[in-house]
C-alpha cells in the first residue's frame, strides 16, 4: 500500500513504534492507540475520517498452562484479540455517508 503511494496510518500502543513508521516514508503516519480504549478508538475514528481499507492486526498471546492464567490476563487477551468487532462498529458510521 505504501509502495503504491496510499496514505497509511499505523497505530500501536507504544510510542516507540513511531520510529519504525518514520522509516516507511512520508505517506505513512503514526498514531498512538490502545485498541481496548473506547475513547482512543472513537478519537482515532474521528481524526482519521473515512477509511477505504482497515487492517486489524492487534493481538497478544497468553503463554503457559491455562490453569496458571489469571482472569485479568484472560480478559486483557480477549479485549485486544476481539477488538476487531468493536473497530468495525466504530469505522462503519464514518463510511456510511460516502
Amino acid at each position: 500500500m505504501i509502495a503504491r503511494g496510499d496514505s497509511v496510518i499505523a497505530t500501536d500502543l507504544h510510542d516507540t513504534a513511531n520510529e519504525d513508521v518514520i522509516k516507511l516514508g512520508e505517506t505513512c503516519t503514526y498514531r498512538k492507540l490502545d485498541v481496548t480504549s473506547d475513547a482512543d478508538r472513537e478519537a482515532a475514528a474521528e481524526a482519521i475520517g473515512a477509511v477505504d481499507v482497515l487492517v486489524l492486526n492487534a493481538g497478544i498471546a497468553v503463554g503457559g498452562a491455562i490453569e496458571n492464567v489469571t482472569m485479568d490476563t484472560w480478559h486483557r487477551a480477549l479485549d485486544i484479540n476481539l477488538a476487531l468487532r468493536v473497530w468495525e462498529r466504530v469505522a462503519e458510521p464514518t463510511n456510511c455517508s460516502r
